[in-house]
């Protein structure tokens, strides 16, 4: 006997078999709490604030990247400026035999850039200088400014103290200065040491003396600026022994040489928009950053 083929209902009519309806049953909550965790289209308020954030990191480096770029251009300019009055007043001296007093109307500023001359005091110029006389050299600059008061400040109270004392020689390889915080300077004395010496102090006793780094600090500078000015120069490799005399074996002080006399002079090279853009050069025709 043939049995009748049971067909079974088309997937896309009919009605499904009851093990069927009880699966979708059962999976139909499954298949809502998932979806309910699906994200939305569009960002949240997470990703928008990451992204806002990102956006205002890559502003920022690309205006500090622009204005860095700006500075650097208006630098150049400064310098360019000072090149340029730096051969004018080399002109002007090769014509006259002097420098100018005041800058030739040749010599001009880029718009925004200013160029100003300022002229010293005559003073000696020594040539041919010998190791020892290095070291006198050094010790009479150190004196001057202590006599012309460079060593003193206020404190707090306002009173005047005496930060820088005095400067000694008492054997041909060191010279000591004297001050609150006093100094010994071993030969060789190299420019760097006495510059780094300088632009690190810091005062001891701060609260009530709050000007003696700027003093101790500036005497340095000074002293090395005017060392240089005069016909001093670096590494100074020895000073003398003060009990020396002819016959004992020290070695003794020699004085200076006639100096020519000479006007110190500094140009200086200024920026309007950025005040930290300062070039000047002086007598010794080099480009040197920082004020006169």
């Amino acid at each position: 006997m043939i049995l009748p083929v049971q067909r079974r209902p088309h997937r896309t009519g009919g009605v499904a078999p009851a093990r069927g309806r009880i699966f979708h049953f059962l999976a139909y909550p499954l298949y809502c709490k998932h979806m309910r965790f699906k994200h939305p289209n569009g960002f949240t308020i997470v990703e928008l604030i990451i992204v806002i954030t990102v956006i205002s990191i890559l502003a920022l480096v690309s205006y500090v990247g622009y204005t860095g770029v700006q500075r650097q251009a208006v630098e150049r300019t400064v310098q360019s400026d000072l090149d340029g009055a730096m051969t004018g007043v080399q002109l002007y001296y090769r014509d006259v035999g002097e420098y100018p007093t005041s800058l030739p109307a040749t010599i001009t500023a880029t718009n925004g850039n200013t160029i100003e001359l300022s002229v010293s005091e005559t003073e000696p110029h020594y040539n041919y200088l010998t190791p020892v006389q290095k070291g006198v050299l050094l010790r009479d600059i150190c004196d001057e400014q202590i006599a012309a008061g460079q060593g003193q400040g206020q404190n707090n109270g306002g009173q005047t103290m005496d930060y820088v004392v005095r400067c000694d020689v008492w054997n041909y390889n060191r010279m000591q200065i004297e001050a609150w915080q006093t100094q010994q300077w071993n030969t060789p004395v190299t420019e760097a040491a006495l510059v780094d010496y300088a632009n690190s102090y810091v005062g001891h006793d701060q609260q009530y003396n709050p000007n003696a780094t700027e003093v101790v600090r500036d005497f340095y500078l000074d002293m090395v600026d005017t060392y240089k000015r005069r016909g001093g120069s670096f590494p100074i490799q020895s000073f003398w022994d003060y009990w020396a005399a002819p016959g004992n074996g020290g070695v003794m002080e020699e004085p200076l040489p006639t100096p020519t006399m000479q006007t110190y002079f500094c140009v200086e090279g200024t920026s309007e928009n950025y005040s930290d853009i300062i070039w000047h050069f002086t007598n010794d025709m080099r480009l040197v950053e920082g004020a006169c």
